[in-house]
């Protein structure tokens, strides 16, 4: 699988921290499950 292009990673961090749960993230933009909480966890250590 391709990475995420860095709007689609702002898609999910958007969206992380708006409340979103993530498997409504996962449902919503139809990414996998492993992807999305790759994303968020690279975000939260990043802060």
């Amino acid at each position: 699988m391709p990475h995420l292009t860095e709007a689609e990673c702002n898609q999910i961090i958007s969206l992380f921290k708006g409340g979103t749960i993530r498997n409504h993230i996962i449902e919503t933009l139809d990414f996998s499950k492993t992807t999305v909480y790759r994303t968020i966890q690279t975000f939260c250590e990043g802060k």
